[in-house]
């Protein structure tokens, strides 16, 4: 097996930009996000947004490892009522595909839904692509199961809703 090194999570900081395009710049990590490739404005908007949401506990976390400068993906959750149910937390995460493979996905994941300052839940839901099986089978290691579709405006086919109701199963 692969080198599985332990991630740790931090705050997501203008300086990620940089690093983060290995995962917004890269069209496989990309190809089931409902905006595609994001471009560097982009990027950085969605790190001021996501900063913002730090206060109340929510927000996506740069996912880092030892010995690697800058951030190989993100993690984090978030609280959106057009999405979810009010009972529930949103997990959204990705990770730059040189890092696919490893656990690391798993592991990050873990660290964000047990994070002190998270926000009560009854549950953590993430909202997935069906086509997208690297993000199920991520789902799937947290003890998520499939619980209902989910049809966006502009898209063109439902979403899968999987979701594990807390506390986390052990690992």
């Amino acid at each position: 097996m692969a080198d599985r090194p332990t991630p740790y999570l931090r705050a997501v900081t203008p300086e990620d930009l940089v690093a983060l395009r290995a995962v917004f710049g890269d069209p496989e990590v990309m190809r089931y996000s409902d905006s595609g490739v994001r471009d560097d404005a982009m990027v950085a908007e969605w790190i001021a947004r996501h900063s913002a949401m730090y206060p109340a506990g929510l927000g996506k976390r740069a996912i880092c490892v030892a010995g690697v400068e800058g951030p190989i993906g993100y993690t984090g959750l978030v609280r959106d009522l057009d999405r979810h149910r009010p009972d529930e937390l949103e997990i959204g995460y990705r990770l730059a595909r040189a890092w696919w493979g490893r656990g690391i996905i798993t592991t990050a994941n873990r660290l964000a839904i047990a994070a002190p300052d998270r926000p009560d839940a009854a549950r953590i839901v993430a909202i997935i692509d069906p086509g997208n099986a690297g993000s199920i089978a991520a789902a799937r290691k947290l003890g998520m199961t499939y619980r209902r579709e989910a049809m966006f405006p502009g898209y063109d086919h439902p979403d899968h809703v999987y979701g594990v109701d807390l506390p986390l199963p052990p690992a």
